[in-house]
């Protein structure tokens, strides 16, 4: 059967642990039929905010005293995930995406509304009565304009050798481009607001985690999702101290727990620990280097969720 040509899919990424492209392969077209070994997604990555509301659940409700893996957001965003949380000299912090903690994660400034609150405004969470936090700061996200023009340097070695390898006669050049590693944001616990150090499980009640934290899911595909790496986090923020956890580096084949305020929690595979991906943001697209892949469920709303290495059995 002869090869898929390039016009029938795109690179959206590089596996530079794996020398695998990461290839979007429309639906209705057969992935085995690229040619070639790849990592094949069945859609680009998005960033995964919530888009509707749930009907009522434990995750989207309000919860008291908090817990990760339940609907938070900034109160002009729709809603995502409460990740995890941690100490900033003597105040205790949350920890979730720049997307969720504020409605503008490119820009350097803090979002008009610094109310932070639970559940996400989707889920009928009010500046009044559910305010848990205010926005402290988060990265900002370099965004590019083009939805499929150049790629960033760090992926220009890779697609020259997909290039290569598909016979064709155009070569990609390395331009200034902007990269991210993380997209995280803190925001500062209210006083009276009491928490706990747990992850809200599927049957509605918290339990402890591994205590091994990845880092936090921030974008996917309908399988795959992508995680900023806890390691990172900390480079950017040196004073963060998470709390009741460690920051951990995941290998290949490590298999992972997240609990999403969408799909829950679920076990998921690591298949990558050094890619590039280019992820819509639906405003601009920005690329990620060093982030960790993850064969698993997520969907619009998980974003922010903790992912942690599964305990052993």
């Amino acid at each position: 059967m002869p090869g898929l040509t390039p016009t029938h899919y795109r690179v959206i990424g590089y596996a530079r642990d794996l020398d695998l492209p990461i290839i979007y392969v429309p639906p209705g077209l057969n992935p085995m039929s690229i040619g070639r070994e790849a990592i094949v997604v069945d859609e680009p990555f998005r960033i995964l905010v919530a888009s509707t509301p749930l009907s009522a659940s434990h995750r989207t409700g309000r919860v008291r005293p908090l817990v990760a893996g339940v609907s938070i957001g900034n109160i002009l965003i729709t809603a995502g995930t409460l990740g995890w949380f941690g100490t900033m000299g003597d105040g205790v912090v949350l920890i979730s995406n720049a997307h969720v903690f504020t409605n503008k994660p490119e820009s350097p400034y803090p979002p008009a509304n610094p109310a932070i609150v639970q559940p996400g405004s989707i889920d009928g969470g009010m500046a009044s009565i559910d305010t848990v936090a205010l926005y402290h700061s988060h990265i900002p996200v370099k965004m590019i304009d083009e939805s499929d023009g150049p790629v960033s340097k760090a992926v220009v070695s890779g697609l020259n050798a997909v290039s290569r390898l598909l016979g064709r006669k155009t070569r990609f050049t390395a331009v200034v481009e902007p990269t991210n590693k993380v997209d995280v944001a803190l925001a500062t616990l209210r006083k009276g607001i009491q928490y706990n150090p747990l992850v809200m499980g599927d049957d509605g009640k918290p339990f402890g985690t591994s205590g091994e934290l990845v880092g936090l899911l921030f974008a996917g595909t309908g399988e795959i999702y992508v995680v900023s790496k806890a390691v990172n986090i900390l480079k950017y923020y040196p004073h963060l101290r998470l709390i009741g956890a460690e920051a951990v580096d995941a290998k290949i084949g490590d298999r992972v727990v997240k609990c999403g305020r969408t799909t829950g929690c679920t076990e998921g595979e690591v298949i990558s620990t050094d890619a590039v991906v280019k992820v819509n943001y639906g405003t601009g697209y920005a690329v990620f280097e060093d982030v960790v892949l993850v064969r698993g469920k997520s969907a619009g709303g998980d974003s922010g969720s903790s992912v942690w290495l599964a305990r052993q059995q």
